[in-house]
This record gives C-alpha cells, structure tokens and sequence, in this order.
C-alpha cells in the first residue's frame, strides 16, 4: 500500500519505478545488443497436410518417432503406454505397458528390432517390436527421463533428463557405462551422429552440447537460445545439427565449428521436434502449428 502523504507517495512511486528499470536495464541492453543472426528465414519453404491420424491414446502425447524405414511409427503418451502403428493404414500395432509414469520420450533402434521408452517414474524400458514384450529396465535416473536414442549399432543407449546427466548404458548387460556431466538443467532431448561417435544434447539451461561418446567428454557447448533448448538432431550426413526451442526459434549449427548458420523463425510457441528429411528440407514441428518444412539452400 502506498504512503497516504501525496509526496511521500510520488517519492515511493519514483523510487519503486526507478528499481524496476535498474532491473530491467541489463536485460534491455542485451536485447539491443545481440550481434545478429547468421541468417534469418522468416517463410517457411511449405507447410504439410494430414494424411493419417492414428486414435488409441487416452490422454496426451508427447513424443513420437519412426522406424528406419518409414513404415512403422511409436507414440508415448500420458497414458503410461507406448504404442506401436502401421503408418501406412494407421493400425495400432502393439501397446507397450509398464510404466508407471508418463512416457516422455521414444525411440526405435537402427534395425527396428528393439523399442526405448524413457519415462517420469524414472525408467527407461527396452521392448521387442515384434512381439511388444519388455525386454529390459535400466534403472539409475533420480528424476524423470525425458529423452532417450540408440547408437547406430543398437549397443548403447543413451538417456537424458531431469536430474541433469546423460547416461550411457550398455543394451545388452543392462548397465550404465558411464554419466556425462555438463549441463546446469533438465535435459530435454538427446541425438547420436551417424557414425556413432558424438552425441548430442539439448537442455533447460539454454544451450546444446557436443559431447566424445568414447572418451565421455564435452566437446563443444553451442549456445544462443533465450530459452530451454527442448529438441537436437543431426543432419544425415552429420555435418549440421539442428536445435528447437522453446523461444520459437529453430537453429542449424556446424557441428565441428560450433559456428551458427541459420537461425529460423517463424513459429508463434515453442519448438518441441526438430528433423532433417533426406534432400533438400528439414522441418521443426510445434504441437499447436502446422508441420513446416524449411528449405536447405545455400550451405556450406
């Protein structure tokens, strides 16, 4: 309440406006600042229509993945389930159940054989595609498991989330081989290059990271993002990489530079999913937007 006096209240109301614009300044001052993006893409190349929808979940979704070959798709939802479907008829193929949290996260081996589900009860479970049997629970987290992938060769596993590490399991002994240390957040997403020897990671403390799978070190730390980093992926290739935020913006990295090339923006909320397709595209997906598709054009 202010002072009842009229100039005790005007200086109390000058003071408090002056203490919020100390505070404020910083921040007024970076945002005039920042030195400008490699490249700024405002229009996306294309925007994509439904095709199949897919009913079985009864609650949301949150995460999703295809096979290898394009012809099967995994869903994770609040349900605790993971669910396997043809995406060609949108059958529901098998329903994963075991969890006893949210699955946040979802992933298919190189091979399709073998399903990862990473989960809020802390858990990452390994289930046979064919059958929808559990194979195996790694167990380690203290905190919710929101991003899980496999190396290409299908014996490592790799997870992230709210206590803050990567962790690195052998597939077939069902054991962490090593904790990567690094990030000062949840770990939202986590991606492994198609020679199997870098991996990448995506945070809530803002930036995506680089790390030597081998050795269990940081390489490069990639940072720009006003906000938690939510989504990572290598280009096939393994060049570039893509970070998705939840400042809207989606960013195409050099990977061995660190040397940021595009920065594009175009979504109205935050970008959860990132994606190179094989050609010339690559598209960032937001839950409430249209699919976009972004031209590759002029890179290095």
């Amino acid at each position: 309440m202010l002072p009842s006096h009229p100039q005790i209240a005007c200086k109390f109301f000058i003071f408090n406006c002056l203490f919020i614009s100390a505070l404020l300044l910083p921040f007024l001052i970076r945002a005039a600042t920042l030195p400008p993006a490699a490249s700024v893409e405002n229009k996306p190349a294309a925007t994509v229509k439904e095709t199949r929808h897919f009913e079985g979940h009864r609650d949301n979704i949150w995460s999703v993945a295809f096979s290898a070959d394009g012809h099967r798709a995994l869903s994770g939802s609040y349900d605790r389930t993971v669910r396997l479907w043809d995406v060609a008829t949108g059958r529901e193929l098998h329903r994963f159940e075991g969890h006893t949290g949210a699955v946040l996260a979802v992933a298919f081996s190189r091979d399709g054989h073998l399903v990862a589900s990473g989960s809020a009860d802390q858990t990452i479970r390994l289930w046979d595609a064919a059958n929808g049997t559990e194979v195996q629970t790694l167990r380690g987290h203290s905190g919710a498991v929101t991003a899980v992938a496999f190396s290409p060769d299908g014996n490592t596993v790799v997870s992230g989330g709210a206590d803050k590490l990567l962790r690195l399991w052998d597939r077939e002994k069902g054991k962490e081989k090593r904790s990567l240390v690094g990030h000062g957040d949840w770990i939202w997403s986590v991606a492994i290059s198609p020679d199997g020897k870098r991996v990448l990671s995506g945070s809530a403390d803002r930036t995506m990271r680089l790390w030597d799978r081998a050795a269990g070190k940081e390489v490069r730390s990639y940072g720009g993002h006003y906000l938690a980093v939510t989504s990572v992926a290598f280009s096939p290739d393994g060049r570039w990489a893509l970070s998705g935020s939840v400042d809207a913006s989606v960013r195409l990295w050099e990977v061995e530079s660190g040397r940021l090339l595009r920065r594009l923006v175009g979504h109205v909320g935050p970008v959860y999913a990132v994606g190179f397709v094989p050609s010339r595209y690559f598209m960032p997906p937001h839950r409430e937007e249209p699919l976009v598709w972004w031209k590759r054009a002029r890179l290095p």
